[in-house]
């Protein structure tokens, strides 16, 4: 039982930690971009920014993998073992979605960390036709990070999670079930959005998402430390 109350700790403590840093990944990201808020949307800009930009990506993409990736990885498993105790099967497959949302995700921005700042840098000092080219090999990760892997793939596992998740958790603790159910409804609008091509529909869910998805964390993880899961006899 000491195992459990401390693995349990260590979940709501983690994803407490990852709030900051997920905010923390907003803020560098608007560094990069000199707080254009439009920009955000425009990936040439991002490759336009400079050395200055480029640093402050390379930031924004390690504080994206640690807050909004893999710091959750012991909540949801915590969460997998404590609703799955009462609802096995369907907890197992829930948490296998998150874990599977924080895997693709981390290794999205992993990619991003190692190939966007290079070619930012590399821009700034190219020539007119070297540019050309860059555009094109900048455009094409971004595209596999953010469209593929960010968009598609980790939306529809993470809606599935925080779905499944979220009706489980309304019996237990109904707000924050409530709060889980919207973030994975977010998830679903994003994944829904670039599927069939509505970019405002897909916009709206990521913004939803992007806010949401640390209030969350860090919401379940104040809610466990003030009323910790007793341990099944």
């Amino acid at each position: 039982m000491n195992h459990e109350r401390s693995f349990q700790r260590m979940a709501a403590i983690t994803a407490l930690l990852s709030a900051p840093l997920a905010f923390g990944n907003t803020l560098t990201m608007l560094l990069a971009l000199g707080f254009d808020v439009e920009a955000v949307m425009d990936p040439l800009a991002l490759l336009a920014s400079g050395p200055f930009g480029a640093e402050m990506w390379r930031w924004s993409m390690v504080l994206d993998m640690l807050g909004y990736y893999l710091l959750i990885v012991p909540l949801t498993l915590f969460l997998k073992r404590w609703l799955g105790a009462r609802i096995p099967g369907w907890a197992e497959l829930f948490g296998l979605g998150l874990l599977g949302y924080s895997l693709v995700g981390a290794i999205g921005a992993a990619i991003h960390t190692a190939t966007l700042p290079p070619l930012i840098r590399a821009y700034s000092e190219a020539a007119s036709g070297q540019q050309a080219i860059l555009r094109i090999v900048f455009l094409a990760f971004d595209d596999a990070v953010m469209v593929g892997l960010w968009n598609t793939l980790e939306m529809l596992l993470a809606s599935t999670g925080w779905l499944g998740f979220g009706i489980l958790l309304l019996r237990e603790r109904r707000a924050s079930g409530v709060i889980t159910i919207l973030l994975g409804a977010s998830a679903l609008t994003d994944v829904a959005g670039v599927i069939f091509g509505i970019e405002p529909l897909a916009t709206a869910g990521l913004m939803v998402y992007i806010f949401l998805a640390p209030i969350w964390a860090l919401w379940l993880g104040l809610d466990l430390l003030r009323r910790p899961v007793q341990p099944e006899a």
